[in-house]
C-alpha cells in the first residue's frame, strides 16, 4: 500500500473516530432526555394516567434503555475497530497520535455509560414490580 493511500485512509479513519465519538455523546444526551420525560410522565406529571398507561411507559422505559445499551455497544465496537486501524496506519506512516494515548485504567467511559443504561433498565424493570 502506498504512503499516499495510507495517509488518505488515516484521515478517513480519524474522521470516523470523531463521528463515533460524537455519536456516543449524542446518544447519551438523547437517552437522558427520553428518560427525564418518562420519569416526569410516570412520577411527576400533573395528570395521572391509568395504571395500564403507566405500565406501558415503564415497559417502554426498560426497552428503550436496553435499545440504547445495544446502540452503545455497536457504536463502541466501531470506534474500537477504527482506533485499531488508526494505530496500524500510524505504524506504517510513523505517526503517534493514537499510539501515544494514555492506557485505560480503572473504569472507562464505555463502562460508565454501560452502567447508566443498565441501571436505568433495571430501575424500570423494578418499577414494574412496585
Amino acid at each position: 500500500m502506498s504512503i499516499e493511500y495510507s495517509k488518505e485512509e488515516y484521515l478517513d479513519v480519524s474522521a470516523n473516530l470523531r463521528h463515533y465519538g460524537s455519536a456516543r455523546f449524542a446518544l447519551l444526551t438523547l437517552f437522558l432526555a427520553i428518560v427525564a420525560g418518562l420519569l416526569t410522565a410516570v412520577y411527576g406529571g400533573q395528570i395521572q394516567p391509568g395504571e395500564v398507561v403507566i405500565t406501558i411507559w415503564k415497559i417502554g422505559g426498560a426497552l428503550i434503555s436496553l435499545a440504547f445499551l445495544v446502540m452503545e455497544e455497536r457504536t463502541s465496537c466501531y470506534y474500537r475497530r477504527f482506533r485499531e486501524r488508526a494505530i496500524e496506519l500510524e505504524k506504517a506512516l510513523g505517526f503517534k497520535q493514537y499510539r501515544n494515548c494514555p492506557k485505560q485504567k480503572g473504569i472507562t467511559s464505555t463502562n460508565a455509560v454501560r452502567v447508566v443504561y443498565g441501571l436505568t433498565a433495571f430501575f424500570w424493570l423494578i418499577s414494574l414490580l412496585i
